[in-house]
């Protein structure tokens, strides 16, 4: 099943653009074309890049709910699952598990206090450097 997952890897990004693409632009035609058909249309492409962005969730939902079968909760444990990484003291794991939702709550209270949308975005960038260097660092080396 995780092979099948990371077979549809591509055909889902490519669903999800399309999708995203067609709703995005679907007033597209009518600006273009002034018609009255083109109300049709418009609610066309919407559908159908809702329905590309659904059914490609949809399917990678299953796989998600097949994969999670045998999580860390259930009693087969971890067997056939390698992707989580363990870190040298509880700790850096508990700031690990923080460390996304913590840079939000900087971002969000530095952007309304100062209301520098333009600039503040360049936390997440950085945010994501030290978050690789945290990430090395930390990890148990096998």
């Amino acid at each position: 099943v995780g092979e099948k997952r990371k077979d549809f890897r591509i055909t889902r990004a490519w669903m999800l653009t399309v999708g995203v693409i067609m709703c995005a632009f679907c007033w597209v035609p009518a600006a273009v074309i002034d018609n009255d058909g083109t109300s049709i249309l418009l609610f066309l492409l919407v559908g159908l890049g809702v329905f590309l962005i659904i059914f490609s969730s949809t399917i990678d939902g299953g796989y998600e709910d097949v994969l999670n079968i045998n999580d860390k909760t259930t009693m087969s444990g971890k067997y056939g699952r390698d992707d989580e990484i363990e870190y040298v003291s509880p700790t850096a794991t508990i700031i690990m598990s923080v460390y996304w939702t913590t840079i939000t709550c900087i971002y969000l209270a530095i952007s309304f206090l100062t209301f520098n949308w333009g600039t503040t975005w360049l936390i997440w960038p950085v945010a994501g450097i030290v978050h690789k260097i945290l990430k090395s660092t930390l990890a148990k080396e096998d």
